[in-house]
Formats: C-alpha cells, sequence, structure tokens
C-alpha cells in the first residue's frame, strides 16, 4: 500500500484469480496517484492484461485502473486497442457487432474486451453494439 492508499497486488495467478479480494486479486483504491506509484500501476495494468475475458469482467474497480493509468499517462490498452475491434482483425466492421451481440447472449465467443468496449465505460453490452452501428452507418453525433 502506497501513501496516498494505492494498494496493488502483483503478479497474480490468473488460474486462480478472485474478484472480491484475496491474494491473486488486482485491488486498486486510490483516486489520485503520485509519480512514486507508477510502477505499481503498471503492474497492476500488466496482471489485469494477463487474465482471461472472463476473469476481466469480474473486475469492479476497473475504472480506477483506468484512471489511474491516465494519472501516469498510460492509455488503457496500451496504445494496441482498436476500439471497435472485438475479433481483432484490425478492422470495425459488422462482423464485430455480431461478435460482441453473440458476447451480449452469453454465446461463447471469444472476443478481446478492450476493443469491444467501444463507448468506453468499462463493460462490453448492447450500448456499444449501438455505437458501433452507428459509427458503420456514417452517424457522426
Amino acid at each position: 500500500t502506497a501513501a496516498d492508499g494505492t494498494t496493488v497486488k502483483a503478479p497474480i495467478d490468473k488460474d486462480s484469480f478472485t474478484s472480491g479480494g484475496g491474494t491473486n486479486a488486482i485491488t486498486m483504491e486510490a483516486t489520485t496517484v503520485g509519480a512514486e506509484n507508477k510502477k505499481s500501476i503498471e503492474a497492476a495494468y500488466e496482471a489485469y492484461k494477463a487474465l482471461t475475458d472472463a476473469q476481466k469482467e469480474q473486475v469492479s474497480n476497473l475504472d480506477t485502473l483506468k484512471s489511474a493509468l491516465a494519472l501516469i499517462g498510460v492509455e488503457f490498452g496500451g496504445g494496441d486497442v482498436l476500439l471497435g475491434d472485438a475479433n481483432e482483425d484490425g478492422k470495425v466492421d459488422m462482423k464485430d457487432v455480431n461478435r460482441i451481440i453473440r458476447y451480449c447472449a452469453n454465446w461463447d465467443v471469444e472476443i478481446n474486451l478492450a476493443n469491444a468496449d467501444y463507448n468506453q465505460d468499462g463493460k462490453v453490452n448492447l450500448k456499444d453494439v449501438n455505437a458501433l452501428i452507428r459509427l458503420l452507418a456514417g452517424y457522426n453525433d
């Protein structure tokens, strides 16, 4: 735990990850983070990226992690995010929309959660589908 209240437990074992705390959970509690905590924040982000997609969904404090990353100048997704590209084929199209819809319907599909969260609210849901359809239809609002 750092002076500003940041607690980071990393590295984690993704095979024994628990979302509610414990020895293998990602824990971020601070709302402001000093430069001295940069390594801890980066370690928490690396731990997050090592999780499976299903485990990433269980991280309840993802907004805090995103905020902490922004404070140290690191973009969530490490700059390799193509928002909307849920199937990671390098483009955003209706195949991505279809993949996200199937994911939201609890089908057994693999998606890139960081890319699929088009509106960047920390969740992958039909709001992302709606925004992507509007984008692909050419609406600029």
